[in-house]
């Protein structure tokens, strides 16, 4: 049964019905508070049909949702789609955007739950709201148009869904908390240079994740707590422009082996390499706080090597003396007005000292302290 929408109140009426044509004058569709929907067998709504020449600028919040649509092409005039528009359509394969599309925003939950399998993003859109495309599990891609405007990726977005690459459009500032959190079949993705912010858990659980690349230049400041926890990564290069490596960031990164911290770091927080697979990191002199349990449990490190300026020789002797037979690292203290560097080796399991005289750098000792036995290396200077 076929029905065309003439009235003005809500798309639905209490008849079951499976395909709606929506005339080209109606500027807002949506459900109104009056319409009893218990009545209404919404999962025989297959087609949706907007007449040519739409003026439509709304879809409005929950207006298709857990219907049984599947395919709908919106047309150009569309602005906003409100919340929870699409969420739960199941048999929905297949959306479509007229060409030069004015939608600027989608918003929370739009189709969250779908079966929407690839979507390409008009150029126009802002934003994209909190989990928007969560539990698509079908979802293997994601296309921008070029040129695109996207600013904010919204919490959850992409969470559960089944996505394996994506390219962030450059116009990205913000990648929210948990963005990909859970994609297991993500394999590879490029961070732009626009990116300032990376979210709470943005790619944690991304067991499939291996590589992370950050366009040079970046401007990234914040890389949120449990960003990478329990993902696949093996490598990366942190951007310059980062000064803090949050709690948890690379917890249980069983895989990674290598990573680059850079001279602007300031701290890193707590367990933010536990569990790892790590095998040599580089700690810079730039560090002023560290927090605990950073370095517990990473069986694979074999190489730590604390890089720090001391102009006062007779001071570097006695730091050189107090941790004898305390750590099982190596450190250099790169003495800047002579090209010498002092290596410290030893094997003593414990200290029993809380002193920290040396501010961070005695913190760090201790985190040293707590981690197991590990093969000690030359290191060359």
């Amino acid at each position: 049964m076929t029905k065309q929408i003439k009235d003005s109140g809500s798309i639905f009426s209490s008849e079951s019905t499976n395909t709606i044509i929506i005339p080209k004058t109606k500027k807002i569709i949506s459900q109104s508070p009056s319409v009893k929907l218990k009545h209404v067998n919404i999962k025989n709504l297959k087609t949706v049909i907007f007449e040519a020449e739409s003026i439509l600028e709304i879809i409005d919040d929950n207006v298709f949702q857990g219907s049984g649509i599947e395919k709908i092409e919106i047309p150009k005039s569309v602005t906003r789609i409100g919340n929870s528009a699409f969420s739960s359509c199941e048999n929905l394969k297949t959306v479509i955007f007229e060409a030069e599309s004015k939608l600027e925003i989608i918003d929370d939950n739009v189709f969250q739950g779908s079966g929407i399998e690839k979507i390409e993003i008009p150029k126009s859109v802002t934003i994209i709201g909190n989990s928007a495309f969560s539990s698509c599990t079908n979802l293997k891609t994601i296309i921008f148009e070029p040129e695109s405007k996207l600013q904010t990726i919204g919490k959850n977005v992409f969470q559960g869904s089944g996505i394996e690459k994506i390219e962030i459009p450059k116009s990205v500032t913000t990648i929210d908390d948990s963005t990909f959190y859970y994609c297991e079949k993500l394999k590879e993705i490029e961070i732009p240079k626009s990116v300032t912010i990376i979210g709470n858990s943005a790619f944690s659980s991304c067991t499939n994740l291996k590589t992370i690349i950050f366009e040079p230049e970046s401007k990234l400041q914040t890389i949120g707590k449990n960003v990478f926890q329990g993902s696949g990564i093996e490598k990366i290069e942190i951007p310059k422009s980062v000064t803090t490596i949050d709690d948890s960031t690379f917890y249980y990164c069983e895989k990674l082996k290598e990573i680059e911290i850079p001279k602007s770091i300031k701290t890193i927080g707590y367990r933010a390499f536990n569990n790892s697979g790590i095998e040599k990191i580089e700690i810079p002199d730039s560090l002023t706080e560290i927090d605990e349990d950073v370095f517990k449990e990473c069986h694979q490190l074999q190489l730590i090597i604390i890089k720090i300026t001391i102009l006062d020789m007779d001071k570097a002797e006695k730091l050189k003396k107090k941790l004898e037979n305390k750590i099982k690292v190596n450190i250099i203290f790169d003495k800047t007005e002579i090209s010498e560097a002092i290596i410290l080796e030893s094997t003593h399991e414990n200290s029993d000292s809380d002193e920290d005289p040396y501010g961070v750098f005695g913190r760090l000792l201790r985190n040293i302290e707590k981690m197991g036995k590990y093969v000690e290396k030359d290191i060359e200077k």
